[in-house]
């Protein structure tokens, strides 16, 4: 494994002291970050009946995309998300291995890879149990060129005890709540910015506050009267939001506001 640096081994340390702790997915990225260079990492959780569950993540462009997009409706045509879902094997593999050749030329690749600035992605694909898959996206930007081989024999190398750690640490992980990022404080406000923000890049502002209002557990007249307009338009405005939302009952509602609401970026509330 000589592509290891130094510091492969308290990087290990610290994975290992990590695991049923909130710092695992930083210290493990840190560990496979000895032998592989990446500029940016997305770990999220992939099951059969539920949408993508997000564990952690480390991008430093156009974060919002993940949260208000991916996460809720492009996720579909994630090449990795369509490997596993089509019974791909653990392991490691290049975004290259997986894509057809039109795929650079998708509505995802426009509205991911060059929003978020990746040029070249590996994935670490980590079954943890019966349910759940966990993958690792492990983003390049300009200045790191593709994978080299020596590199990637070595995270192959790793990979058994990659997925070993995996398993200790998300064995138990079910396939619909999300993790949150650290540093979450103030209830109130975070409710408060998470019904302002749910939906933000894709609904209107009246679909949001009818949505708000559902969430609230007010029926379509209740909400009509509320903001003075008719029970049918309500109906229309609430047909429409969950169509853009990907959303077929107010059960996916409610789901998809307690994950909108834990994976929700301190940031915006500055």
């Amino acid at each position: 494994m000589s592509h290891l640096s130094p510091s492969w081994l308290p990087a290990l340390s610290e994975a290992v002291a990590a695991i049923h702790t909130p710092a695992f997915p930083r210290a493990l990225l840190a560990f496979i970050n000895t032998s592989l260079a990446f500029d940016c990492a997305l770990v999220l959780g992939y099951s059969r009946s539920h949408k993508p569950i997000y564990l952690y993540d480390s991008l430093t462009e156009q974060r919002q995309v993940l949260f208000e997009h991916y996460l809720h409706q492009s996720y579909r045509e994630d090449p990795f998300y369509q490997a596993v879902q089509s019974g791909m094997a653990p392991g490691v593999y290049l975004l290259s291995e997986l894509f057809p050749r039109f795929f650079t030329k998708s509505d995802y690749y426009r509205g991911f890879y060059q929003n978020t600035g990746w040029h070249d992605e590996v994935g670490i694909i980590s079954r943890v149990n019966d349910e759940v898959t966990v993958v690792f996206s492990l983003g390049r930007l300009g200045k790191h060129a593709a994978p080299g081989q020596e590199e990637l024999a070595t995270l192959r190398q790793l990979e058994p005890l990659l997925q070993n750690l995996c398993l200790q640490h998300w064995g138990k992980l079910s396939g619909e709540l999300s993790s949150a990022p650290p540093d979450q404080d103030n209830v109130k406000a975070r409710i408060d910015l998470a019904f302002d923000s749910l939906g933000d890049m894709l609904l209107t502002r009246r679909e949001r506050e009818i949505l708000r209002l559902v969430l609230l557990g007010h029926r379509s007249r209740e909400i009509g009267e509320r903001l003075g307009i008719g029970e049918g338009t309500v109906k229309n405005h609430r047909k429409r939001a969950y169509a853009k939302l990907n959303l077929n009952s107010q059960a996916d509602l409610f789901l998809m506001f307690l994950n909108h609401l834990i994976t929700l970026d301190n940031g915006r509330q500055a």
